[in-house]
């Protein structure tokens, strides 16, 4: 596709670059290369793949389905390079990795997905890291933690659960001054709505289990970014393994081709179901980011599909409105078609301490609701319901 970079959004989500993958067949869909190796057609040919001048060697270090998929996300978020990992913390764990030493800092911002928190936690006592975390609201704190030791700056932008909104401009500006590279999660966001990179940050983390994957069918990381900064992160991600196998690629070029269809009905669903909730007396509060004037500034196209929401009467209630629930079903993870509803603080944030997570706003009663694909009335009607049995105390649920 002659100009593919002048493309565009939903071209891009659609087509790619448009050049072709399979050059035997031209296969109108890029095929599922399902081998662990390649054939060389002579040794001469052997030694001039090894030395990185052309074709696959092994699925390990390249393979071309996993190839389009790197190439898809760098068009679609405007960067330079693109890198698939086995699974979006695969991906954190070697973004970090790549630029760690003994002595170094992370300075993270707080709430954090729970499983970035627990890869944290666990690796930086073993590396001689400090973990220095800020919340959205404190970014003026910022220029006290970063100093010429700290690796990463790491965000997630909106966050998990709570959905803040940092000023990623100020952020960059404190970082970039001292040298340091700002890293931006925005899984919850998809480059339909939020592009981290126009906005001055230097790499983006997607869980692509989420809403680029679409279905709840595959596990998949990506980063995007600049040669300089991801180049080693690609050294570390061959020699270590945690490498995206080519079928669940071949899943995920399905999923992004509809990226731009369906986020605008996530993004509408969810906008109705939290104008119930704000309304609702059974709900104390709601974390949405469409009244917040960063995601404003920053958003485009909407504001996705989470909704994050404090029921009255803390997880007592909380948990009778999941039993409650007969359409949303009760599962961890998100950007699904199906509506799905958890509860952070005994799931996906478990193993956050307890007086962090309230102190990020994962208050007694906060449940995170990934409003799906399914007609925004049925979604409604079913959380009214099960609100009203949330104040119940002897309410069992109809699916408990």
């Amino acid at each position: 596709m002659e100009g593919s970079s002048k493309r565009r959004f939903n071209t891009l989500a659609v087509r790619g670059s448009g050049r072709a993958v399979d050059t035997t067949f031209h296969a109108h869909r890029t095929p599922v290369y399902q081998t662990s190796t390649f054939v060389f057609s002579s040794p001469e040919e052997a030694a001039r793949r090894f030395a990185g001048e052309e074709g696959p060697i092994y699925s390990r270090l390249s393979n071309p389905t996993v190839d389009a998929v790197e190439e898809r996300i760098a068009l679609l978020e405007g960067a330079e390079t693109g890198i698939a990992f086995a699974s979006g913390l695969a991906a954190v764990h070697a973004l970090v990795m790549s630029r760690t030493f003994p002595g170094a800092n992370l300075v993270v911002q707080s709430p954090v997905y729970g499983g970035t928190w627990a890869l944290l936690e666990k690796i930086t006592p073993h590396l001689g890291l400090e973990l220095r975390t800020f919340r959205a609201s404190e970014v003026d704190r910022l220029s006290d933690l970063v100093d010429g030791r700290t690796a990463w700056v790491l965000l997630e932008i909106p966050a998990n659960p709570t959905l803040d909104v940092v000023d990623l401009e100020r952020v960059v500006e404190v970082a970039h001054k001292r040298g340091i590279p700002v890293a931006v999660d925005s899984t919850f966001a998809t480059p339909y709505h939020f592009r981290p990179l126009s906005w001055g940050a230097d790499v983006v983390i997607h869980s692509a289990t989420k809403y680029l994957g679409g279905h709840g069918d595959l596990i998949g990381g990506l980063l995007a970014g600049s040669h300089e900064l991801l180049d080693p992160v690609r050294d570390l991600h061959v020699s270590t393994g945690g490498t995206m196998s080519p079928w669940n690629a071949y899943l995920l070029l399905r999923g992004m081709r509809t990226l731009h269809v369906r986020m605008p009905r996530h993004s509408e669903n969810a906008w109705r179901v939290t104008d119930v909730l704000r309304r609702h007396p059974a709900v104390k509060r709601v974390y949405y980011p469409d009244q917040d004037p960063l995601a404003q500034k920053y958003f485009e196209n909407g504001f996705s599909g989470m909704v994050s929401f404090v029921v009255q009467g803390g997880d007592e209630a909380a948990f009778r409105l999941m039993r409650a629930l007969r359409l949303i079903l009760l599962s961890v993870s998100l950007g699904d078609g199906d509506s799905l509803i958890t509860h952070p603080a005994s799931t996906t944030h478990a193993k956050v301490p307890e007086e962090i997570r309230i102190r990020s706003g994962i208050l007694p009663g906060f449940l995170r609701l990934s409003v799906g694909l399914e007609d925004a009335a049925d979604i409604v009607e079913d959380l009214l319901q099960a609100l009203a049995a949330s104040q119940e105390p002897h309410a069992t649920g109809l699916n408990a």
